[in-house]
């Protein structure tokens, strides 16, 4: 079998520019890799630095009686706030608080069952609204659509 090379104008018009196009990529790789190694370089920097000795007197001091949001309820002074105000705020958080822990059980002790169990549960918990849901849609879809054709389809005129 003896075929001579034939040249593919078609496939080196395409590869001319998926060529440019890996060239660009590659300069640009090289662009983000002179910006990662600033960015390690300017935290590497910040690292060294000695930490602030702060005494009363600094500016940082203050800010720990700066404005707070906990909870929705804001305090421009926590430890001063009135008695409700912070009775409140707590109470808001708590609440948060123990909810997060109880979905932290849950979800462990949902991790420790196993996958048939997990898979047949969120069947269980699901079919019902799935079952009303389907039974409720096509009635829904059905009345939108006689809906939508109502306004296409002009009100026949009486004809006297």
């Amino acid at each position: 079998m003896n075929r001579a090379f034939q040249p593919r104008p078609f496939l080196y018009m395409l590869a001319v520019p998926c060529f440019a196009l890996l060239c660009g990529l590659g300069v640009w790789q090289l662009q983000r890799l002179a910006w990662k190694n600033d960015l390690l370089a300017a935290q590497a920097a910040r690292e060294a630095t000695p930490a602030l000795d702060i005494d009363s007197s600094h500016a940082l001091v203050g800010l720990a009686e700066c404005r707070v949001e906990i909870g929705k309820t804001f305090a421009s002074n926590f430890a001063s706030a009135s008695p409700d105000v912070t009775r409140r705020a707590l109470d808001e958080f708590r609440a948060g608080w123990l909810l997060y822990r109880r979905a932290l059980e849950l979800a462990g002790q949902l991790a420790r069952l196993p996958d048939l169990t997990l898979r047949y549960s969120r069947i269980l918990l699901t079919q019902r609204l799935k079952r009303l849901l389907d039974e409720g849609i096509g009635h829904g879809l059905a009345l939108e659509g006689l809906g939508a054709l109502e306004m296409l389809i002009p009100a026949a005129s009486p004809s006297s």
